[in-house]
């Protein structure tokens, strides 16, 4: 019995020394001012800074109204302090994880990637010379009032114009110097969020 209980112990020890290992590896890792999706929790803002609170945003790609949900991160809510101005925190949906980053208006510093933004006059031209490839990617949902050029983690925001017609073909050009209105970092979490689930029912077990 002895024996048996010191097995579940080390095949214990084993998992959380792998999922320290394997979580998060270093490319799929997106970090802004030292937070990072999927790593960084709720309980980690909250005890770094006491003033952080509870906010409703504007969820650009899904607006109300939208058919369906991103899965990702909890829709519509987030929390913000001060203290971080221009940075919305949403966690994933069923845990506390935090998958997702809005970045408003009041940003100014580095992205994860190092290129250096400033959202009070980052227009749409300035996206496109730092990442050449969105120049392709003009992307909208039937039921959004924004433009989207994004790639697997960061996606920039463009009001579309209503009063542009007709709105196809687009008229690129029009929107080269209009305003970013928003920067979204996201990431799933649904893997660290496992992980952890089997950790407390490997403990449960050991104990």
């Amino acid at each position: 019995m002895n024996n048996k209980i010191l097995l579940i112990i080390l095949a214990f020890l084993i998992s959380l020394n792998l999922k320290a290992q394997t979580k998060n590896p270093a490319f799929h890792k997106v970090s802004i001012l030292d937070f990072s999706l999927c790593e960084t929790t709720t309980n980690d803002l909250r005890k770094l800074n006491n003033k952080f609170k509870e906010v409703i945003i504007e969820e650009m790609d899904l607006a109300k109204g939208c058919y369906g949900q991103d899965s990702r991160f909890t829709a519509g809510r987030g929390i913000y302090s001060e203290d971080y101005p221009g940075m919305v925190f949403q966690k994933a949906q069923g845990s506390e994880y935090i998958s997702k980053i809005r970045l408003t208006k009041t940003f100014n510093g580095n992205l994860p990637d190092s290129k250096s933004v400033n959202l009070k006059n980052l227009v749409l031209k300035d996206v496109f010379e730092m990442y050449p490839s969105f120049k392709k990617n003009w992307y909208s949902r039937e039921c959004s009032k924004y433009w989207r050029f994004s790639n697997d983690t960061i996606s920039f925001y463009v009001k579309i114009d209503p009063n542009k017609k007709p709105q196809f073909p687009i008229d690129e050009a029009y929107y080269l110097n209009k305003p970013i209105e928003g920067i979204d970092l996201v990431m799933s979490c649904y893997r660290n969020s496992k992980e952890d689930e089997e950790a407390v029912v490997q403990s449960r077990v050991v104990s």
